[in-house]
């Protein structure tokens, strides 16, 4: 019942996860995991559990990258392309989001179709856009404000008021299980430095935490870096947290240690594990962030 796992990086924070939860028999109440560079990731972590998602593909399970891409798809972000790299980002994922509507998996929609085009009395809201011009103007009228969210608001409440990221949308939503298992996320601004905290009310930890780490990675370095502030630490909270542990998945116990204690051997290799990498390499394109 409630823990807290603290790691320096997204691989190593999802591994400490797992770890925990199978000590505690696959299920948790409450488990915070911090994350302290979300930015970087141990590529040989990744492609680990992919292999192992893959041996055991289901009509549930996808690659990383797959479920990374329904929280913030990073191919469509440009930051080359300047001031039209946010229209670009939200025209070409509008675009596509009939042909993805077909799967049934995304029938509902996605995690970024939510923060884009929160659906409201008024019409669509577009959560980011509305954020990030929210961010810029405190940073610039007080870079030490932190506190950005008033929880009684929603998205289509006057813009310099509503402070989080709304998925759950209420009379829409009413399923206890499946889609949106994010809730919300919470944005915080210290000194340049943008924090972010995401809640789920259900988080799988084989077929999905890892993938949901890295979107909301990609989501924090995007915010921060058209903002111009520098991306922050990295908190998810699982109300529920579960390692799936189910033989009808072919996620076995046994096999389930397996993949732990081979993802933990990465980091007993000194070498292997300082090769991190970026979530959102395209960051490293542009200009310096601003520090304060």
């Amino acid at each position: 019942m409630a823990a807290i796992i603290h790691r320096p990086n997204l691989s190593e924070a999802w591994l400490a996860s797992m770890e925990h939860l199978l000590l505690v028999g696959g299920k948790e109440i409450n488990l915070i995991t911090v994350i302290d560079s979300p930015s970087f990731e141990v590529l040989a972590v990744r492609q680990r559990l992919d292999e192992f998602i893959s041996s055991r593909r289901s009509n549930q399970t996808w690659p990383v990258s797959t479920v990374a891409n329904t929280i913030f798809p990073a191919s469509l972000y440009l930051p080359r392309l300047g001031e039209g790299a946010q229209d670009h980002l939200y025209r070409v994922h509008k675009e596509g989001d009939r042909i993805r509507r077909r799967f049934n998996a995304n029938k509902s929609g996605t995690y970024f179709d939510r923060l884009t085009a929160w659906p409201s009395d008024k019409g669509e809201c577009n959560q980011l856009e509305r954020t990030i011009r929210r961010l810029g103007k405190a940073a610039n009228r007080n870079p030490l404000s932190s506190a950005y969210e008033i929880a009684v608001s929603t998205p289509e409440d006057d813009e310099y008021q509503a402070g989080d990221l709304r998925i759950y949308k209420p009379g829409i939503d009413n399923r206890t299980r499946g889609f949106p298992c994010l809730s919300h996320i919470s944005l915080t601004s210290v000194k340049g430095v943008l924090h972010m905290t995401a809640t789920y009310r259900n988080q799988h930890f084989i077929s999905r935490a890892y993938g949901n780490y890295v979107g909301l990675s990609r989501l924090l370095g995007f915010l921060a870096h058209e903002a111009e502030l520098n991306p922050g630490e990295l908190v998810c909270m699982a109300t529920h947290a579960d390692a799936e542990i189910r033989q009808r998945r072919g996620f076995g116990k046994r096999a389930v240690q397996a993949l732990v204690d081979s993802c933990r051997e990465i980091f007993s290799d000194q070498q292997a594990a300082a090769v991190e990498r970026p979530v959102l390499p395209a960051l490293q394109l542009t200009h310096s962030l601003r520090t304060q």
